[in-house]
């Protein structure tokens, strides 16, 4: 079985003032190429997708078109995301927003079928590409 696993990626970080969200597309556009090429079992994205639990619009934009773009390479694939300390869980599952645009099949890991975690730092998107 093959997975990676990446973290961390701040998306929607200001570095002194300055908007890092460009170059954070350009990661993101080469975490694809890596999918295609290496057509791991697994994704593990382990925490702090965003950089805020109130992430801006186009920083979701660029996560959630992460997503579907995923979706789009006919790879069969899992995808594992976890809220990190800067995150919003209940942003990162999305389970709506994802079945409807990714035509995927999302399972909440959590206490109670889909209840979120008193935190929330432990729920989970599981996601199946199609």
């Amino acid at each position: 079985m093959k997975f990676i696993c990446t973290g961390d990626w701040h998306l929607g970080n200001m570095f002194h003032g300055i908007d890092r969200l460009d170059e954070q597309r350009h990661f993101l556009d080469w975490m694809v190429e890596q999918i295609e090429k290496l057509r791991p079992d697994a994704l593990l994205i382990a925490g702090d997708v965003f950089d805020s639990g109130n992430p801006s619009a186009a920083s979701q934009k660029a996560y959630y078109g992460f997503l579907a773009r995923l979706s789009s390479l006919g790879h069969r694939m899992k995808v594992i995301v976890t809220a990190g300390n800067h995150d919003s869980a209940q942003r990162l599952e999305a389970r709506a927003l994802c079945s409807a645009a990714c035509r995927w099949r999302s399972e909440a890991m959590s206490d109670t079928y889909g209840a979120p975690t008193p935190t929330g730092h432990h729920t989970a998107l599981s996601t199946t590409t199609t």
